[in-house]
C-alpha cells in the first residue's frame, strides 16, 4: 500500500459522521464520472443513498456508516490473528469502523484506476438498513447491470448471497476465489430481490467488527480489489445474473433457508426473507403485465 492510499484509507476511518463521510465520498465521485461516464443520467444524491450511475453494468456498494461510538483518534498495527501479516486497529480499545470504511475505500480504489461501475453509497446498515430500504422506496430507476457486488463482508473469501439462490452467479464468483457463506442480512437484501438482479457481499479484510478488537487486514482488503477488478475487466464475458430466491422448508417446527438444516429462533431472517421473496415475485407480475400493455 503507498502512502498516498494509506492517508485516504485513515481519512476515512477517521470520518465519525456518516453524512459527513456520504457528502466528502460522494464529491469525489462527482469531480471523477463525466457525462460520459454516467451515461447522460444524472447522480442521484438523496438524504439517505448516493446513486452514481456506471458504463460499466456492475453495480458496486459500500455504506458509510459505522458502529464507532467516538471518533477514531489514533490507528496503529497490531498482528493479524494468525500471526502471518499485519493488521490496522483503533489504539483505544474500540472499533476501528473498517465495516465499511474499507468498502468504501475500495470503491474510491477501484474509480481512481479508471473503472466506471455504477456505485451505490448508503447509510444506516448498522442499524437495519434503512438507506437501502430508501433506495428499494425513492430509486426511480432499476441499474441497467449484470449483477451487483456489495463490498461489506469480515473475512478474506466470502461470498454471501442471503436469499438469492443463482448458483451460475457463485460459480463466476467461485473462479476468482470467493467462497459461498450463509449471512443474515445485508443492504443488498432490500432492492437486489426488487429489482430481479444477483447481488453478493464480498469479504474486504475486517475481523472482529463492532468490537473493540476490530482489525483490518490490508493485504485481504487489497486481494479482494484485486479480484473485483479483475471481474470487471471480464464483465463483457458474463450473462445478466437475475436474483433467484431460496426455497423454503419447514424443519423441526421452524421456517429455514434451504440448505441450513438445523433448528433455532430465525423467525427475524425468515419473515425478511419472505419479504424478499415476495418483492421477487411482485417484480415478475410487473415484468409480465409490462409485456402484455
Amino acid at each position: 500500500m503507498t502512502s498516498q492510499d494509506y492517508n485516504l484509507l485513515v481519512s476515512l476511518l477517521k470520518i465519525y459522521d456518516q453524512y459527513q463521510c456520504k457528502k466528502l465520498v460522494t464529491e469525489v465521485l462527482c469531480n471523477i464520472y463525466t457525462l460520459e461516464d454516467t451515461d447522460h443520467h444524472a447522480i442521484e444524491d438523496a438524504p439517505h443513498f448516493t446513486y452514481v450511475p456506471g458504463t460499466l453494468p456492475v453495480m458496486l456498494v459500500a455504506h458509510c456508516d459505522t458502529v464507532c461510538y467516538q471518533p477514531v483518534e489514533k490507528i496503529g498495527i497490531c498482528p493479524s490473528d494468525d500471526g502471518k501479516t499485519t493488521a490496522l486497529t483503533n489504539m483505544v480499545q474500540a472499533p476501528l469502523g473498517a465495516d465499511d470504511r474499507a468498502g468504501l475505500f475500495l470503491i474510491l480504489k477501484i474509480v481512481a484506476e479508471g473503472y466506471r461501475p455504477h456505485i451505490l453509497l448508503t447509510t444506516d446498515e448498522e442499524i437495519g438498513g434503512r438507506g437501502a430500504l430508501a433506495v428499494a422506496d425513492e430509486l426511480d430507476i432499476i441499474p441497467d447491470v449484470k449483477f451487483i457486488l456489495e463490498l461489506d463482508r469480515q473475512g478474506s473469501n466470502d461470498a454471501a448471497m442471503y436469499e438469492c439462490d443463482n448458483v451460475d452467479f457463485m460459480a463466476m464468483l467461485e473462479q476468482y476465489g470467493f467462497q459461498p457463506v450463509s449471512g443474515t442480512f445485508s443492504d443488498i437484501c432490500f432492492f437486489a430481490p426488487d429489482w430481479d438482479i444477483a447481488a453478493a457481499n464480498l469479504s474486504v479484510g475486517y475481523y472482529h467488527e463492532h468490537t473493540p478488537w476490530e482489525m483490518l487486514v490490508v493485504s485481504d482488503m487489497e486481494n479482494t480489489l484485486k479480484r473485483v477488478k479483475q471481474i470487471l475487466d471480464n464483465v463483457g464475458n458474463f450473462p445478466y445474473y437475475h436474483f433467484e430466491p431460496l426455497e423454503y422448508k419447514t424443519y423441526k417446527g421452524y421456517s429455514c433457508a434451504h440448505g441450513w438444516d438445523y433448528p433455532g429462533a430465525y423467525d427475524d431472517i425468515n419473515l425478511r426473507a419472505e419479504a424478499c421473496y415476495a418483492a421477487h415475485q411482485k417484480q415478475k407480475k410487473k415484468k409480465k403485465k409490462n409485456k402484455k400493455d
